[in-house]
């Protein structure tokens, strides 16, 4: 599904939902607000039966992300006495766990300020990665329906993206509403909503009422949104592992391999069917996705690709070790100061690539089903199993990116909140600073290999 295909889609969810409930939108610029209460009496009602669950909950969201420095700001805020020695304990405790499966600065990072302080860490590592590793791709990228050559966006087919957004925004939000209550701030309003035509949805807590409360209360709230999008994860990376499990219960022989959409500035791209299945490359059939890959990798002319029994000839595009044939920023500056060529030598191809987009196996069910429900089946069960992966990977991205430690994001709302409850004089200052260094890391990391490599190229000449 190209660009315009995603746009239209996008344009024509917008113009229907205003032809049936417009009048009910507020417009502020290019933002679209649909404010609602219904659905707050069941929130009310959850707070109150699970008021006690949910606080544990809100407790724990703080501590997944704010690390051992979290888990000192909740019992310090609960008036507990032994805060110090139990934030003690628990950095005694989680940091050999954790070295086995990282070290260094982001082992510390990670037990000492938990998620945010992991995001942080990698922001900054990557940033620096960008200076020394020649053509590095936008170590943060936008996650859009849509495909934009050069550009820092990691894309994901319109249907998966759209269903994906709903679950991760009502997760989200709904998750913020509950605490919200729990803590006895009224919501006055939930909603959903357009910028432009990208969708949108929100909880609108009493800000006057919010701004009177605890800092413990209002970091359950900020915190809530993000944890309930990992647990939302979590279930679907199970799902997920449920279905890929349930493969041999249901189907036999793959057939091929289906793939349903083109990267840009590719062979494929013009050539192949917009989707389909390739059966074969080559006139070697194609059973599994290793060999697909290996057949591609092993040939480095014109390919035979047949696709739904039609035959498409066209070339694999190559990955060229960019270390062996692209200079860094450094490399560049060196050569420029040395007088010596810009160039390095040895360039080796790693891989090759065809550049088609949503790829899963083409199967056929075991049981003697109705062609309709047979096909049907086929073309069900790995469009859902591909949607747990969605689901799984952007409520997880999304989860992460909003930890960060940068207002107005939950994760900036939360550490103004846990660093303030330090006492320091300068704590709020401390805060600002904070938001203001992740900020510039994060345009830094969408944009910075675009002009870093502009200036290879300047230096270079090339």
């Amino acid at each position: 599904m190209d660009n315009y295909q995603s746009l239209i889609i996008l344009l024509a969810l917008f113009f229907i939902i205003w032809i049936v409930d417009g009048k009910n939108f507020k417009r502020t610029g290019l933002l679209f607000l649909r404010r609602t209460d219904r659905g707050l009496e069941f929130v009310d009602n959850l707070a109150k039966k699970y008021n006690r669950f949910f606080k544990v909950f809100a407790d724990i969201g703080i501590m997944i992300s704010l690390g051992v420095f979290g888990i000192w700001y909740v019992l310090k805020e609960q008036k507990n006495r032994k805060y110090i020695m139990y934030s003690a304990i628990a950095f005694l405790v989680l940091y050999p766990v954790f070295s086995t499966v990282m070290s260094g600065f982001v082992l510390i990072a990670t037990v000492l300020f938990g998620v945010s302080g992991s995001m942080f860490y990698y922001l900054l590592s990557n940033s620096v990665s960008v200076f020394t590793m020649p053509k590095l791709l936008a170590p943060l990228q936008l996650v859009l329906p849509v495909q934009v050559s050069g550009a820092p966006i990691f894309y994901v087919p319109i249907t998966y993206w759209l269903i994906s957004i709903f679950f991760l925004v009502v997760v989200h939000e709904l998750a913020h509403a509950i605490i919200a209550r729990v803590e006895n701030v009224r919501v006055k309003s939930m909603g959903y909503g357009f910028f432009a035509v990208l969708p949108l949805g929100f909880a609108e807590p009493d800000e006057v009422q919010l701004s009177k409360k605890s800092s413990l209360t209002k970091s359950r709230i900020f915190a809530a949104g993000s944890f309930s999008n990992f647990i939302f994860a979590g279930l679907s990376l199970f799902l997920l592992l449920i279905s890929v499990m349930s493969y041999s219960l249901f189907f036999t022989a793959d057939i091929g391999i289906n793939y349903s959409g083109l990267m840009d500035d590719t062979q494929a791209f013009g050539i192949l069917p917009e989707s389909g299945t390739i059966l074969s490359v080559n006139g070697i059939n194609i059973t599994t996705l290793n060999d697909f890959i290996t057949i591609i990798n092993s040939n480095d002319g014109v390919l035979s690709v047949d696709v739904d029994g039609t035959i498409y000839d066209l070339s694999a595009t190559d990955i060229i070790d960019s270390y062996e044939q692209y200079p860094s920023f450094v490399q560049a500056v060196d050569f420029k100061l040395s007088g010596t060529e810009c160039v390095v030598e040895n360039q080796t191809i790693t891989s090759r690539y065809l550049g088609i987009t949503g790829v899963s196996m083409g199967i056929l069910t075991k049981y003697n089903l109705p062609s309709v429900i047979s096909s049907g089946f086929e073309t069900f069960y790995p469009y859902l199993v591909e949607l747990f992966l969605w689901l799984f990977m952007l409520n997880l991205g999304v989860g992460l990116f909003n930890l960060l430690p940068m207002g107005p994001l939950d994760g900036g709302l939360l550490a103004k909140e846990a660093i303030g409850s330090t006492g320091f004089k300068y704590s709020g200052k401390i805060a600002y600073i904070l938001t203001f260094i992740t900020f510039f890391l994060v345009l830094f990391t969408l944009f910075g290999p675009y002009f870093v490599e502009s200036g290879v190229n300047l230096i270079c000449g090339f």
